[in-house]
C-alpha cells in the first residue's frame, strides 16, 4: 500500500467517525446490549425493542452521513484485515438489522455486536496513531493526500495469474508490453507517451497516469468490448482445432497423423489470420469514432493486441475517477466492460474442457 493511500484511509475512517459519532453509537448499542443481558426477561420487552431500534436509527443515520470514498484494492484489503469492511459497504445496514434480530440467539447478538465494536474501536486506535506520525514526518502529510484532479482518471494495473511478475523476466515483458498499450493509446489522443507518468506502486499493482481523460477510458471501454464480442466468435474455431488435435493424437498411423499436422497448421494459421482482421477492424473502429489520425493505426493496432493478452492472462485494470464525476460512471463502465470479458473467457475455458472430456 502506498502511504498516498494509508493516509488518505486513515482520515477518512477517523474523520468520518468524528463527524458520525459512528464509534459512540456502537458503543452505546453495546453498552445497552450488556445491559439487558443481565436480565435477559427484557429481551422481549418494548423498552428493549425501542432503546435496540433508536440505537439502529442512529448508527443508520450516522452510515449515511459517513463521507463517501472510492476505495483501492489495497484499501479495502487492510479494512477487511482490521474487520471493519462489513460496517462501509452497501450491505452494512441490512447486516446489522439481521443481527439484532436474531433475539432468539442474545448471546450471539452481543458476541458479534460487541466484536464490531472493539474492531472499529481498534482500528480508530491504529488509524489515530498513523496520523500522529504522519504529523511529525518532515513534509506536509496533507499534501499526501490522494485526490485526482477534476475530470482526470488514473489507472491501476493489477499483475496476477499468467500476467503476474515475479521475476526481471516477466517484469521486462510486462513493462515493454504496457508501454506499447499507453503508446498506441496517447498517439490515437494526439498525446506524447513521455508524459506518461507513474503515480506509485502497490503489491501487485501500479498506479499510472495514462493520459486517461474520460474519452481515453471510453476509448478503452470500447476496446474490451469489442475484444469480448470476438473471443465469443473465436470459441467454435478453437473447438473445432482442438478437436482436430484430439484426433490426431489419437492415430497410430504415421501417415494419417502428418495429414493432420498440415490440417492443424492451416487451421491454427487461419485462427492466427482472423485474429489479425478482427485487431484491425477493432481499430478502423476506434479511429473512425474518436477522429484518430490514420498515422496512429499501426500503433493503436499493437496497443489492442497487448491489451488482449494482458487482460487474457488474467491482468486487472480499474480506473480511479474524480470523486465529484457523476457516479463514477466512468469506472463503472470499464468494470462492465471487463465483465462481459470474463464471461466470454470462462465460457471459452468451460467449451475447452468440454472438448478435451
Amino acid at each position: 500500500m502506498e502511504t498516498q493511500e494509508l493516509y488518505q484511509l486513515a482520515t477518512w475512517i477517523t474523520k468520518g467517525c468524528e463527524e458520525t459519532e459512528l464509534d459512540k453509537y456502537f458503543q452505546a448499542l453495546t453498552i445497552d446490549l450488556e445491559a439487558y443481558a443481565k436480565d435477559e426477561k427484557h429481551i422481549k420487552g418494548a423498552q428493549y425493542l425501542n432503546n435496540k431500534k433508536n440505537r439502529l436509527n442512529q448508527i443508520a443515520n450516522a452510515l449515511k452521513q459517513f463521507p463517501e470514498i472510492q476505495l483501492t484494492d489495497d484499501q479495502a484489503t487492510l479494512m477487511k484485515s482490521l474487520d471493519i469492511d462489513t460496517l462501509f459497504n452497501e450491505h452494512s445496514l441490512k447486516t446489522l438489522h439481521g443481527i439484532l434480530q436474531k433475539d432468539h440467539n442474545f448471546s450471539f447478538v452481543i458476541s458479534t455486536i460487541g466484536n464490531l465494536n472493539v474492531s472499529l474501536k481498534n482500528a480508530l486506535d491504529k488509524f489515530s496513531n498513523i496520523l500522529i506520525y504522519f504529523k511529525d514526518l518532515p513534509y506536509s502529510s496533507k499534501k499526501q493526500d490522494f485526490k485526482n484532479p477534476e475530470n482526470k482518471v488514473f489507472t491501476r494495473l493489477t499483475f496476477k495469474e499468467k500476467a503476474s511478475i515475479s521475476n526481471f523476466v516477466e517484469l521486462k515483458t510486462w513493462s515493454e508490453s504496457w508501454y506499447n498499450i499507453a503508446r498506441g493509446y496517447t498517439i490515437a489522443q494526439g498525446k506524447s507517451p513521455e508524459e506518461i507518468e507513474i503515480i506509485g506502486a502497490g503489491n501487485g499493482s501500479i498506479l499510472i497516469d495514462l493520459l486517461a481523460n474520460i474519452e481515453t477510458i471510453n476509448m478503452i471501454c470500447e476496446t474490451i468490448n469489442h475484444i469480448a464480442d470476438f473471443t465469443l466468435t473465436s470459441i467454435e474455431a478453437w473447438a473445432s482445432y482442438e478437436g482436430m488435435k484430439y484426433i490426431r493424437d489419437n492415430q497410430k498411423n504415421s501417415d494419417k497423423q502428418q495429414v493432420y499436422d498440415e490440417l492443424l497448421k492451416e487451421e491454427k494459421e487461419k485462427i492466427e489470420q482472423d485474429h489479425e482482421d478482427q485487431f484491425k477492424r477493432i481499430t478502423d473502429k476506434l479511429i473512425k469514432k474518436y477522429a484518430c489520425k490514420n498515422e496512429c493505426s499501426n500503433e493503436l493496432k499493437k496497443a489492442i493486441k497487448e491489451l488482449s493478452k494482458f487482460l487474457d492472462d488474467g491482468g486487472n485494470i480499474k480506473c480511479i475517477t474524480d470523486s465529484k464525476s457523476a457516479d463514477n460512471e466512468t469506472e463503472k463502465a470499464l468494470q462492465e466492460s471487463l465483465k462481459k470479458f470474463e464471461k466470454m473467457k470462462e465460457r471459452l475455458l468451460l467449451e475447452d474442457k468440454n472438448t478435451g472430456d
